[in-house]
Order: C-alpha cells, then sequence, then structure tokens
C-alpha cells in the first residue's frame, strides 16, 4: 500500500508484508517506471518518469523495493509505480540504504515474516528543497520493521544526501515517530 502525499509530489511511505516464502525465488531484472494509473484517473500530479529531477545526483529511490517484492511480474511491477519513488540521493541509495534492504531481505529470507513501512520526512515541509518541476526532496528516509512473531520492531533513518552520510541505525520506533 502507498500513501501520497499530493503537497509534496511524492510517496509518503509504502507499506508492505513480506514472509519467508514469498522471498525464497526472486525474478531476476528491473522494470520500466510508469505513473501510477489511480492517481491519474483522480488528476493527481506525479513525477513524470523522465523528469530531469532524478539525474547523477537524485536516483528514483523507491520506497517499497522492487527486489523484496519481485516474487510475482504483479507484486514486481507494482513497485515501479511513480507513487512509490521519490528523489534519493545517489550515494545513499546505492550503499547505505541498498546494504539496508539487503539486510532485511536476509533476515526474512533466514527468519521470519515482517511488517515492513517505508516512509520520507521532511524538516520543514513549508521550506522543503524543490526540484525545478516542483517534487519535494526528503531530507530523510526512514523503515520501521515489525516482528509480529516475536513481539519486537525497530526503526531506521537516513539522511537523505548527495554525499556520503550514512543511515543512523536501530532505533526505538518512538523515535522515527
Amino acid at each position: 500500500a502507498v500513501s501520497y502525499d499530493v503537497e509534496m509530489i511524492d510517496p509518503a511511505f509504502s507499506a508492505y508484508y513480506v514472509t519467508p516464502q514469498h522471498v525464497q525465488d526472486l525474478l531476476p531484472g528491473r522494470k520500466g517506471l510508469y505513473e501510477d494509473p489511480d492517481l491519474q484517473a483522480l488528476g493527481v500530479t506525479q513525477a513524470r518518469v523522465n523528469s530531469d529531477a532524478f539525474n547523477n545526483s537524485w536516483n528514483r529511490g523507491h520506497l517499497c523495493p522492487s527486489h523484496i517484492l519481485s516474487w510475482s511480474e504483479t507484486t514486481k511491477k507494482a513497485t515501479y509505480t511513480m507513487a512509490n519513488v521519490a528523489p534519493q540521493g545517489g550515494y545513499f541509495n546505492q550503499h547505505p540504504w541498498q546494504q539496508l534492504e539487503q539486510n532485511i531481505l536476509d533476515w526474512i529470507k533466514h527468519h521470519t515474516a515482517l511488517h515492513i513501512i517505508t516512509g520520507v520526512a521532511y524538516r520543514d515541509r513549508s521550506r522543503a528543497r524543490r526540484t525545478f518541476d516542483g517534487i519535494a526532496v526528503p531530507d530523510y528516509y526512514f523503515t520501521v520493521v515489525c516482528d509480529k512473531a516475536a513481539h519486537k520492531s525497530v526503526g531506521v533513518y537516513g539522511y537523505n544526501t548527495e554525499d556520503n552520510h550514512g543511515v543512523s541505525f536501530f532505533h526505538p520506533v518512538k523515535k522515527i515517530e
């Protein structure tokens, strides 16, 4: 499920549930991005697939990572909607955040089903950085993971920058809130 922030032209968060059975045989490769047809039908502005906002500095950051939902063509394709994508610093996306996503995937494969919420946040929504075409650039990405069987949750957030700042690991969910 995706909660879309119309004012920021970004997803607010994606929520998903993944079991060890889901991630045993994942489909390889990438899909093409596309504008969300439900948001299009409502006349909601989305980032364009070919927006120059996504360049060498800013990647198309999936909130729900495509790899983790690649157990079927349908679930994989759902992660490629622009309603699930926000500007994410290239290094941040391709290094610390990708490692976090891989660690979560490995945990699911070898341990237990998880409820996951991944979203973005802003220091000051009224003064958020914007791309030339109006897309807000989040200051933070966060993930909250809930292991319902163990009755435990943890939160992680990272600074969404263009350079090599890292992820701030393992906080109580209350701090992420």
